[in-house]
């Protein structure tokens, strides 16, 4: 939106106004000749085939590879930030190699590749809308699947335009307090609008929580279960272990503090899980109804499912929720 010679963009609720030369929060969106512009659309500092599981989503195409694709900048300043080298861009500098790919070069990558998804992921996929939504709808037409891995910081209108386009996302809700989201640049209730429209819009969700010193607080880690449990209990709830990186030095909460979390939020979820630990035995997904193991997981590979074709319940054909 143009204001004389300045112009203010609307994607989130940091709600940039520009003047001539001047970057967004976010590093990759300029006011630039009158207009906004966002000179990375297309370019990708991060091309790779992952297991669904690492996105992460467990419940959406379990055992399945899938393109990623990350992009460079984020509108969020999180000092913990794993990603930093590609998400932390400031004024539109960054140093490393990108790629130029069209949304066809992306389809065509896919299909080449065997992979019936393309994913969003690395770095925040909503900064760049305008392609999202043109690589979202070609995508779409040759019978992808599109997957976000987004901080779900993103205003109302341009999300509702995605609404119909993006099959599965994982949404990292990285506290339950606004005083938590501050501290990181960002805000609570754009996340919390972004989770509870995409699942009402249809799109198979899911959640990640980062257990973040000094961020991560177990009273609001209780109140953010409770509101996942009335938007729906079957929403898999992914609890991520924290290491240090970026500008964050404190060392990782214990892995007994995130099995406490666990069993607080399998007291109020059907499926939770603990993420960014090797080689734990805790991701095998059960049915909540007859307690069978359902699909077992080793690391990212998924070594058996005894789901039916439904992707429901193979012992007592409980709906549990997996989109296969």
């Amino acid at each position: 939106m143009r204001e004389g010679r300045l112009g203010r963009c609307l994607l989130c609720f940091h709600r940039c106004l520009l003047s001539e030369g001047q970057w967004g929060i976010c590093g990759v969106r300029v006011f630039s000749g009158g207009t906004l512009r966002s000179p990375f659309s297309g370019l990708f500092s991060a091309v790779a085939v992952d297991p669904v599981e690492k996105k992460p989503l467990y419940h959406w195409r379990p055992g399945s590879g899938i393109l990623s694709l990350g992009g460079v900048g984020c509108n969020l300043r999180c000092p913990f930030c794993q990603n930093h080298p590609i998400s932390q861009v400031q004024e539109g500098c960054f140093p490393g190699e990108l790629t130029l790919l069209s949304p066809e070069q992306v389809a065509d990558l896919a299909e080449s590749n065997g992979l019936r998804a393309v994913a969003f992921t690395y770095n925040e996929p909503l900064i760049h809308m305008e392609y999202l939504l043109e690589a979202s709808r070609v995508l779409k037409a040759r019978g992808l699947g599109v997957v976000l891995v987004t901080n779900g910081t993103v205003s109302p209108d341009p999300l509702a335009e995605l609404m119909g386009l993006v099959d599965a996302a994982n949404v990292d809700v990285k506290a339950f307090s606004q005083r938590g989201y501050q501290s990181i640049g960002g805000d609570l209730q754009s996340v919390l609008r972004t989770v509870e429209s995409l699942f009402h819009g249809g799109v198979h969700v899911e959640v990640t929580h980062l257990v973040v010193p000094n961020l991560s607080v177990e009273e609001e880690f209780v109140q953010m279960v409770r509101w996942l449990r009335d938007l729906s209990p079957l929403i898999p709830l992914h609890i991520s272990a924290y290491h240090p990186a970026f500008k964050a030095k404190e060392p990782p909460f214990p892995v007994e503090h995130l099995d406490r979390l666990m069993e607080l939020a399998r007291e109020m979820l059907a499926y939770v899980y603990v993420g960014n630990v090797p080689w734990r035995e805790r991701n095998i997904t059960k049915c909540p109804n007859c307690g069978e193991d359902m699909i077992v997981r080793l690391g990212y590979n998924m070594v058996a499912s005894y789901l039916d074709v439904s992707g429901n319940c193979g012992s007592c054909g409980f709906p549990m929720g997996v989109k296969l």
